[in-house]
């Protein structure tokens, strides 16, 4: 299971509802179809589109809170990304601790499980 339907599940858990894409047209498409209004959106800004979806997306929520999702720690922070974090290559206790605990402290201060 990649990163994001991981994180995905745990923010499902968590009492979120998360919606992950493979994609960014996917993205576009599942927000288009359910016409949703989103909080948060975890990306990774190498991917072509990610610019026009998030636009799109603070059209509809100006509030949207955005985590760029990066190989590189030394990469320059996108302009339109409130946080930026190292995607991980694994998916090891400790990170997912940490990764929770990344996404808590953007949207709420509540403690989530890991599932």
């Amino acid at each position: 299971m990649g990163f994001v339907f991981w994180l995905g599940q745990n923010l499902d858990r968590a009492g979120f509802e998360a919606f992950p894409a493979k994609s960014v047209a996917a993205a576009i498409e599942l927000l288009e179809t359910l016409q949703l209004t989103v909080d948060l959106i975890v990306i990774n800004y190498t991917l072509s589109g990610t610019a026009s979806l998030i636009s799109q997306s603070r059209r509809d929520r100006a509030n949207l809170k955005v985590i760029s999702l990066v190989e590189d720690a030394d990469a320059p922070v996108p302009p339109d990304a409130d946080e930026q974090y190292l995607k991980p290559s694994g998916i090891y206790n400790d990170f997912k601790q940490d990764w929770l605990r990344k996404i808590r402290n953007v949207l709420v201060e509540t403690p989530l499980a890991i599932g």
